[in-house]
């Protein structure tokens, strides 16, 4: 994963060994799970070479939260739709 800011909303620093990672499951072609632990987020889908970020599950109820070229910033769209994002992500 790409890091934009190592900063928390408040502006403290994160101690970053305390922060855990987004798991990422290949669930059908093109389409990846993201996961926190046992908590879903949402899910990431490869239509050509465009990476939509759908945040929530199931999937036929999750919601577009954005699109992009970047799979890091498809990635961190559904981190920080959900709440649990590393930071501020300009995207």
């Amino acid at each position: 994963m790409t890091l934009i800011d190592r900063t928390d909303r408040t502006n403290r620093a994160l101690d970053w060994a305390t922060v855990p990672e987004t798991d990422v499951a290949l669930i059908a072609e093109d389409l990846y799970e993201l996961r926190r632990g046992y908590r879903a987020l949402g899910y990431v889908e490869r239509i050509g070479n465009v990476y939509v970020a759908l945040e929530g599950t199931p999937l036929n109820r999750a919601c577009e939260v954005g699109q992009s070229l970047s799979w890091d910033v498809a990635v961190l769209m559904v981190e920080a739709a959900t709440g649990v994002g590393r930071g501020h992500a300009h995207v």
